[in-house]
């Protein structure tokens, strides 16, 4: 197959138990032209052994010799895709028969030069609803169904975890990489500047959340993390949320103090409620933070620890 006009981008690891229905859901498809690019992040188990038994020219398997996480995966499969158009999927989920065949309707129909992302909803196993938050569906039913930067920036939530398809030509300028491992927002808000986004009011796929393969509840691991993810945020997008809408910075500077308070940056955590008070003196979540921060006891109650 030379030139397929979609890559189903699928990072794995250890996921023998599940990947067969995975691979068996884009098999399936009604669409035919496309490929999978399958990245093993240096899995332990057979799962090496699962994709190769399958021996179908639409498969294209590589495995890191050691793990090197999800975001260096997905990244080596896109790097090495051929599609016009990506589909970023999980080695957990499952797509939809027809799930290609939409994609393709809509993008036959795009118009607007500048929508060069189009998402899809997932049907979440364990709530039965879509993965697309209130916030934007309210913003979808007012816009017909488009979102631009100015939303991502402004809204001051995350829009969920959609199931996205992109032109290959967002990842050449912006790639999909970066050493931050929470608030993958500091890649998505760069492709959000170069493409608007349509959203189909469908759903296309189901994420599955099953599994003991999770991330598990570490706070402090993960505050730490977070804290890195959101300064790096703050860096790159400071500047554009000042221009288009200052009161976000609140949210971004009060998210960021909360974390620093939950890995005892106590002085670090001050500084940014300030900050957050700063580019929004009347939010009154941040002045309440600020003064809770000089007790212990109802600082914790209001982190809920």
């Amino acid at each position: 197959m030379n030139n397929p006009l979609i890559s189903i981008i699928i990072p794995t690891y250890n996921r023998a138990w599940c990947i067969n229905r995975a691979i068996d859901s884009c098999l399936n498809q009604t669409y035919k032209n496309f490929e999978i690019v399958i990245t093993d992040d240096g899995s332990t188990d057979n799962t090496e052994e699962i994709v190769k038994n399958y021996n179908d020219k639409k498969i294209r398997y590589f495995k890191f010799d050691k793990n090197q996480g999800v975001i260096k995966a997905r990244n080596n499969s896109i790097v090495n895709s051929k599609g016009e158009w990506i589909l970023l999927f999980d080695s957990d989920d499952e797509l939809n028969p027809n799930c290609l065949e939409t994609f393709i309707e809509y993008i036959n129909k795009l118009e607007n030069d500048k929508i060069k992302m189009i998402f899809a909803h997932f049907v979440n196993t364990a709530t039965g609803k879509t993965k697309i938050s209130d916030k934007f569906q309210q913003i979808l039913k007012q816009q017909n169904n488009v979102l631009n930067y100015h939303n991502f920036i402004c809204t001051g939530v995350a829009i969920g975890d959609p199931l996205p398809i992109v032109k290959k030509e967002v990842f050449d300028k912006v790639p999909y990489d970066t050493h931050v491992k929470r608030n993958m927002a500091v890649v998505w808000h760069q492709f959000f500047r170069i493409s608007d986004v349509l959203v189909i009011d469908d759903y296309l796929g189901v994420c599955h959340t099953e599994g003991n393969d999770r991330i598990t509840a570490n706070r402090k691991r993960d505050a730490l993390l977070w804290i890195e993810g959101l300064k790096e945020y703050i860096k790159i997008f400071k500047s554009d949320m000042i221009s288009n809408c200052s009161k976000s910075l609140t949210l971004q500077y009060r998210s960021l103090a909360l974390y620093q308070y939950q890995a005892n940056e106590i002085k670090n955590s001050r500084k940014n409620l300030i900050q957050a008070i700063k580019y929004n003196p009347s939010d009154y979540k941040s002045w309440i933070y600020l003064f809770a921060s000089f007790n212990k006891y109802i600082m914790n109650k209001l982190l809920g620890r």
